[in-house]
């Protein structure tokens, strides 16, 4: 794997591929980028991509009366990867590296609020609170997040916190990987 060269062995094999070679696959491909950076995405060409995003698959309001509970967000957008599951509602990380994630929900309750966290592992990453006003209110959170292959990140909806959605997809959860580490 990539993420096992050293930094001074990368650089030699940047330097080793040929010019002619990236002249006639890679750079008509992307005739803005710099030789460099030619030469790194042939090299990474093969990484492996990540990058998922689900709504809930709800069809009106889920609740989380005496007890938190993970979200599990089941109506695929979009899973380069396959890394989150629909099971269990949990995004396994694939390789060491730099992910981005983000989460949106909607609550429409005039006596509950919209209490979420994001988790990785078993550790809260940050907590998200929209109070009950009467209207619907949007509770949104993302983070940048240096994650080990095997990893997990996952969205908790605490007690007391009430959520709605529908084909609008409005509760939702997104992530993907910004660079291999």
């Amino acid at each position: 794997e990539w993420e096992r060269i050293p930094p001074t062995k990368l650089q030699q094999l940047v330097s080793s591929v040929p010019k002619r070679l990236l002249s006639v696959f890679f750079k008509p491909l992307c005739p803005s980028l710099s030789w460099e950076e030619t030469k790194y995405m042939f090299l990474f060409a093969d990484t492996a991509k990540v990058a998922f995003s689900y709504a809930s698959g709800l069809n009106g309001v889920l609740k989380a009366q005496s007890s938190g509970f993970i979200l599990v967000f089941r109506k695929k957008i979009t899973d380069v990867g396959k890394t989150y599951n629909t099971i269990t509602g949990v995004f396994t990380a694939p390789r060491r590296g730099v992910y981005y994630f983000r989460f949106n929900l909607l609550g429409c309750s005039s006596s509950n609020g919209v209490f979420v966290s994001l988790n990785k592992n078993k550790e809260q990453i940050l907590y998200v609170t929209e109070k009950p006003r009467g209207s619907c209110e949007t509770a949104s959170g993302g983070a940048t997040l240096l994650l080990r292959k095997g990893d997990h990140v996952y969205v908790v909806l605490n007690r007391n916190s009430e959520i709605f959605d529908n084909k609008n997809n409005y509760c939702t959860f997104s992530g993907f990987l910004l660079f291999p580490m």
